[in-house]
């Protein structure tokens, strides 16, 4: 059987699978011209973190990610500037100012003071600190919500809500905190999360409808973030 293929039309690539394709290639090069001792692979390897920023450069041209386009550029450059010598420090030696952060916020509540974002839910926006929140959604026209848990927890139980208007998205953002989401059994499900150290987890259906799409994107900062099925 004859097959044409026209090649007017473009072939779509992933960028983001293209560039891990070429690091891993790049990186299976290093070691093994290292074993061959053709050079040093440690004056190369140093510069890793930076396949992490230009990830996160690429996805911030998407509106819709550049939550994790941010994250993985902060990483990465701290990252970069860290194994290339240029600081001494990465961003994880700074966790201390979240716990400045969240305890500021917690005084200034018990000093009457509102401080925006530090409630249970404010708007579509879910805020978990040092703590843990449950939030039942019933509404018949979910459209998504903005998750963070921050060294907390959050559970967010869709099972009773609904999709009129396909996909609904969810931003969410753990950090040293896991993020809970149950859904309705024919939901579709897209997982757009990154995990550094951390974890995603998404467990699926048969049976699910494309028009009840949800979109899970982010990051998972040692932290994690699961989606399970719960039936009506």
């Amino acid at each position: 059987m004859e097959q044409r293929v026209d090649l007017d039309q473009p072939i779509p690539v992933e960028v983001t699978k293209l560039i891990v394709g070429l690091f891993f290639t790049a990186l299976g090069l290093l070691l093994a011209a290292d074993n061959l001792r053709l050079l040093r692979a440690d004056d190369y390897l140093q510069y890793w973190p930076a396949v992490a920023v230009l990830i996160g450069l690429i996805k911030l041209a998407d509106p819709g990610r550049r939550l994790v386009g941010t994250t993985l550029i902060v990483i990465g450059a701290s990252l970069l500037a860290y194994t290339a010598g240029w600081v001494h420090f990465t961003i994880f030696n700074l966790w201390p100012l979240l716990l400045i952060g969240i305890g500021a916020a917690m005084v200034a509540r018990a000093a009457g003071v509102r401080v925006p974002g530090t409630g249970a839910q404010t708007g579509r926006n879910i805020l978990a600190a040092l703590t843990t929140r449950k939030i039942n959604e019933t509404s018949r026209d979910y459209s998504g919500n903005g998750i963070v848990a921050a060294m907390g927890a959050c559970q967010l139980d869709l099972s009773q809500a609904d999709i009129a208007h396909s996909p609904a998205i969810i931003e969410a953002f753990a950090f040293w905190g896991g993020i809970e989401i149950f859904i309705p059994e024919n939901w579709e499900v897209i997982g757009e999360v990154f995990p550094f150290m951390g974890g995603f987890d998404v467990r699926t259906s048969v049976g699910a409808k494309p028009d009840r799409q949800l979109i899970v994107r982010g990051a998972a900062i040692m932290g994690g973030i699961e989606v399970k099925r719960r039936s009506r």
